[in-house]
């Protein structure tokens, strides 16, 4: 029988038998909640079987970027007429293309195993010669990858690029709205606090003071005021330094086409196709709007020592452009890591930051020269009360979205099926007990039949409550992902446990054996039943599991290089090497200040 293959709503066929979607992203996005539906019968079998399988996707994927970077660097430096080298560019690009690129790879492989394992009928696709596949911003690249009109688009010219099937173009008529992400309009509830707004006006009035040498830090995760306090420790006065910004221009068709990223035109692979269409991708902060950047970069220090950030590096292009281009000063590059992902998830290998920063803020990873190990700064001046909360608390995962080389819409539908699970195994008094934090998504149009799906889960949920406050109303914490919430949990001496199906796809090779010691301690599960009895068999009970001596020592060892728990001695000796690297003359020679670490 030949199947339907449903990348657009005008591919379905009303036999619902008839369909075959690409992955679960398809499936959510563009399926009927009443549709008869089979994986078996109904879905594209999947490239990544294991956590091998990812691994060695992720090493292609990487091949695949260093090739592209390198023309890269030539194309962006002449249509700017600039001269960044290859760390300045990984600042400003590496995120983006990486993933940008996993998209590539990961619809490419779906598409052809659909077309090698089924007939297909013949498709409907769209002209996307002249298509805007670009977003405003970096980040727009998580909202594009989940989004039916960019994926139908993208989908369609891969088709016709390698002529995988016959089809039908037609005219896109839809308008393409992901060009409406704005960093500043995602992130702006972080700025609302009375106490902030406080804050922010009385260190403005500091800005007449600056230097040109002054040092930036900034979203650092650290508290505020010890962000701040990091600022007085080197001998200046802390400013807040406002990296917000707009981007006005829009998508110019023409000046994109001066750029040549392929020396090979007649070549037929995935490489060349992602050459190609990079013109029309990159997002307009990076062409366009790269001027309109350049040039807001006048309020902030012109050579500062050192720029120090956690998370702006990822999705701020105005943070990622006026750093790059202090590089060339010989301004050091300081990062940190995030969470869990800069280590723990199989992706962790290629972290974009290992690329450009001079060095690099652990939690107590000490693998590599550049590594300097300080602690969970999340959970700085954090503390671990008495007290003990009678919830069990299940975190569940962001709805997230589809930049990976797994079907990460299947980890969501997987983790509705273990909610379910769970209400109908646990016991009565552990259920009454029961409460769901659910992760924040701010762009719930993209999901809304995932969202159904949770609605229909007959558990409370703890709504408006951040991780802290939602942990100090749990008796145990039980994450259904891999979560950086496990590792602040574990350092914070939290009762925690997690599971979650197809477990070992989410971790990192390199560090099965961190996990093992968990399992060991029944707080890592690959078990739904083993969970359930375990939580069943201590809940009346839990110190007798939690304040065991194996489980201490476990712990202990799990932590240890990886999860260090914060102290303020440690805390000041960062602040020390901070002060004498913005203290050298020759800020090029660090040896003697690497020495602290």
């Amino acid at each position: 029988m030949k199947k339907n293959l449903v990348i657009s709503s005008e591919n379905k066929n009303s036999d619902s038998n008839k369909n075959l979607y690409l992955n679960y992203l398809f499936y959510t996005n563009l399926a009927d909640t009443s549709d008869s539906f089979s994986e078996a019968e109904n879905m594209v079998e999947h490239y990544s079987k294991n956590i091998d399988d990812i691994c060695f996707h992720e090493d292609e994927c990487e091949k695949i970027y260093i090739n592209i970077f390198n023309n890269l660097v030539i194309e962006f430096n002449k249509l700017h007429k600039k001269n960044y080298d290859k760390k300045a560019l990984s600042l400003i690009l590496g995120h983006w293309l990486k993933r940008f690129i996993k998209v590539c790879y990961d619809r490419y492989f779906l598409l052809t195993n659909s077309f090698k394992n089924n007939k297909i009928e013949k498709l409907n696709i769209i002209d996307t010669e002249n298509y805007n596949f670009s977003t405003k911003e970096s980040g727009g690249i998580f909202f594009a990858s989940i989004d039916p009109n960019w994926n139908y688009a993208l989908t369609s010219r891969m088709i016709k690029f390698f002529t995988m099937n016959d089809y039908i173009i037609s005219t896109f008529k839809k308008k393409n709205t992901i060009l409406d992400f704005e960093l500043k309009k995602f992130s702006e509830a972080n700025y609302r606090s009375l106490k902030f707004v406080i804050a922010k006006k009385i260190l403005d009035l500091f800005e007449t003071f600056q230097k040109k040498e002054n040092s930036v830090i900034t979203s650092t995760y650290f508290p505020y005021f010890y962000e701040k306090k990091l600022e007085f420790g080197i001998g200046q006065l802390p400013r807040h330094w406002d990296f917000n910004y707009q981007v006005e221009s829009e998508f110019d068709l023409f000046k994109r086409k001066k750029m040549n990223l392929s020396d090979n035109l007649n070549k037929i692979n995935l490489e060349n196709f992602i050459k190609l269409i990079l013109p029309l991708t990159l997002p307009v902060s990076f062409i366009e709007g790269f001027e309109d950047l350049l040039k807001k970069q006048s309020s902030f220090p012109g050579k500062p020592k050192f720029i120090f950030s956690c998370s702006s590096y990822d999705m701020n292009d105005l943070f990622k452009i006026y750093s790059a281009t202090k590089i060339s000063s010989g301004t050091k590059i300081i990062s940190g890591q995030h969470g869990s992902g800069s280590f723990l998830l199989p992706e962790s290998k290629y972290l974009p930051e290992l690329k450009f920063s001079d060095y690099y803020m652990t939690w107590g990873n000490n693998d590599r020269k550049e590594f300097f190990p300080l602690f969970n700064h999340k959970i700085f001046l954090k503390t671990n009360k008495s007290n003990v909360g009678e919830n069990l608390v299940i975190f569940s995962r962001s709805l997230g979205y589809c930049v990976s080389l797994h079907d990460r819409q299947k980890e969501n539908i997987s983790t509705i099926s273990t909610l379910h699970n769970l209400s109908n195994k646990l016991s009565k008094k552990i259920l009454d007990n029961t409460r769901i934090k659910p992760h924040s998504f701010k762009n719930k149009n993209l999901h809304h039949n995932l969202l159904s799906l949770y609605k229909n889960i007959n558990l409370k949920k703890l709504e408006d409550q951040d991780f802290f406050e939602s942990t100090k109303k749990s008796k145990i914490s039980l994450f259904l992902y891999n979560s950086s919430g496990i590792l602040e949990c574990l350092a914070l001496n939290k009762p925690v446990v997690c599971y979650w199906p197809d477990t070992y796809k989410q971790i990192n090779p390199k560090f099965i054996k961190k996990f093992e010691l968990l399992k060991e301690s029944k707080i890592f599960f690959d078990n739904e039943n083993s969970l359930v009895d375990h939580l069943e068999s201590c809940w009346d009970d839990v110190p007798s599991w939690w304040d065991d001596s194996r489980t201490k020592k476990n712990i202990r060892e799990f932590n240890k290089d990886l999860n260090l728990k914060p102290e303020n001695q440690l805390y000041k000796n960062f602040s020390t090497f901070l002060l004498n690297l913005n203290n050298k003359n020759d800020i090029n020679k660090t040896d003697d200040i690497y020495t602290l670490w």
